[in-house]
């Protein structure tokens, strides 16, 4: 084969491009201290560098947005949870000062007054947000728990409730207030004591009750549903008749309730409960529903929207329903989720109907009212010994008359103290148990805390892991990329002085 000088020119020329084109890719891994430039350098590690990056893009959201997000919630939701148990200590505390058998009216107004800015804080701390989002209301996140303001927003209202929450409270006839002076009459009737059983509302001053409704099992085993004519036209299949009352007519008749009645009380939120329609309701187990309701909400008070069925009417054109139990009277949770991993996530949330019961509120101004009760008692007294004593009521006839309501307003007073021990005594039961409520979500956020400190953990080891193989799989350490380059440069040189070789070559050296 015969070889032309045009021939080895070419070749020559291909050679010292080619170890100039390995100078170059040497020179940009020096640089770069890549092992490749583009994906056709070496399509197998491109591949697994993609790979390796989606891996790396995807623990880095889940470590450093989701966990992250999850974490601020659950601490969060973990301050104000110990806020509301550090309220209900102090609740408690209350409780058990106002059990007291000796209180001056100095105690009583101290009392008072911190129950009163109690009451005002147990709802706020569920109104804390994170980013904007209201940590305690499940998905309306854009709503607080409590209206803000007062308002004049208007809903009806279905109340589930059962005969767990049947309970004895006392109610007082015949009580009076102060006066400034001799009445003209004498006392109508001693103060008296009735003790009722009841089933109280998350509400008062509520109307329209449309159905009242007992759902118990039959000894068969199957469940039954017995609805109360709320017009009161009639009885019910198991002979209870109902009624709807104020505080006025129920004071006008001494509270008196029939054995097979059931009494609304709209003024207090009250659902009376006759003997007969007590035992019925406890015997059976009975669950219990009311519908009524509630125009009007002061400040503080909770959103029916996060507790209970109900429809939204402020708007009579746009009426907004809401749901929270489904037709077998279940709660339907609103669980957030964060997804913290592949498969996994973690629901970050707690629903306020879990540890903000509604019922701490109506308890706190029970508490309220009783001592406040007392107070008034003692000062009727107090007022009635000052003008036993003044010149201006020494006539017989008025100290007649002030001795009859002095022992009417010391019956009062003494039953005002009984009042108020027995029921502060009563209520270091139910406060304990809103505080066990309350330690369980403690317990329940912890343990999810505790899970993502975990997950944490776990997705900074799979980053430094993934990060490691990422490297291996790009990365060239400089000192074996030096080498390889000098040695790259050095057969360019050589390829450069050989080729010198082959152009000094003309037609004299073939002569």
């Amino acid at each position: 084969m015969r070889v032309t000088n045009n021939m080895i020119m070419n070749t020559t020329k291909s050679n010292i491009n080619r170890n100039k084109i390995e100078v170059d890719r040497m020179n940009t891994q020096m640089s770069t201290q890549k092992k490749i430039d583009v994906p056709s350098d070496d399509p197998v590690i491109a591949v697994r560098s993609l790979r390796l990056r989606s891996t790396l893009n995807q623990i880095d959201q889940y470590l450093n947005t989701n966990v992250k997000d999850a974490e601020s919630w659950i601490e969060m939701t973990q301050s104000s949870l110990t806020t509301l148990n550090s309220v209900l200590d102090k609740i408690h505390t209350q409780c058990n000062d106002g059990s007291n058998t000796y209180l001056t009216q100095s105690n009583r107004n101290t009392i008072l007054t911190q129950l009163k800015q109690l009451r005002d804080q147990i709802y706020q701390e569920g109104n804390n947000d994170y980013a904007g989002r209201t940590i305690f209301t499940g998905y309306k996140t854009n709503t607080t728990l409590t209206f803000q303001t007062d308002s004049k927003a208007s809903y009806t209202i279905t109340e589930p409730s059962s005969y767990e929450n049947i309970e004895e409270k006392d109610y007082y006839t015949h009580t009076f207030e102060s006066f400034s002076d001799v009445p003209a009459n004498e006392p109508a009737a001693d103060v008296d004591k009735v003790t009722i059983q009841r089933i109280r509302l998350s509400y008062n001053a509520i109307k329209n009750p449309t159905d009242i409704t007992f759902t118990y099992k039959m000894q068969n085993g199957t469940t039954a549903t017995e609805v109360l004519d709320t017009t009161g036209a009639g009885a019910s299949a198991n002979g209870f008749t109902f009624k709807q009352m104020t505080n006025s007519n129920l004071n006008a008749a001494d509270y008196a309730v029939g054995d097979d009645e059931v009494i609304l009380n709209t003024d207090t939120g009250e659902l009376l409960l006759g003997k007969n329609a007590a035992d019925f309701i406890r015997s059976n187990k009975a669950s219990v529903s009311v519908t009524y309701d509630k125009t009007g909400f002061n400040e503080g008070e909770l959103r029916p929207e996060h507790y209970f069925n109900c429809t939204d009417k402020t708007d009579t054109a746009n009426p907004v329903k809401y749901i929270n139990y489904n037709d077998k009277g279940e709660r339907m949770y609103q669980d957030i989720n964060y997804y913290i991993g592949n498969n996994q996530s973690i629901t970050v949330n707690t629903l306020a109907a879990d540890t903000f019961n509604a019922s701490i509120g109506r308890d706190v101004d029970e508490l309220s009212d009783a001592v406040q009760f007392a107070m008034n008692a003692y000062d009727t007294v107090e007022k009635i010994k000052a003008m036993q004593s003044s010149e201006r009521y020494s006539s017989d006839a008025d100290q007649e008359m002030l001795s009859k309501w002095y022992d009417a307003a010391q019956r009062q007073l003494d039953y005002a103290n009984q009042n108020m021990q027995d029921l502060y005594n009563a209520k270091l039961t139910t406060v304990d148990n809103y505080t066990k409520d309350v330690n369980l979500a403690l317990t329940t956020v912890g343990a999810k805390g505790q899970r993502l400190d975990l997950v944490k953990n776990r997705l900074e080891s799979n980053m430094t892991t993934v990060e490691k193989l990422k490297s291996d799989n790009e990365d060239r350490d400089l000192s074996d990329i030096v080498i390889d380059y000098t040695a790259s440069y050095t057969a360019y040189q050589a390829a450069l002085q050989a080729a010198s070789k082959v152009q000094e070559q003309t037609l004299l050296d073939y002569l």
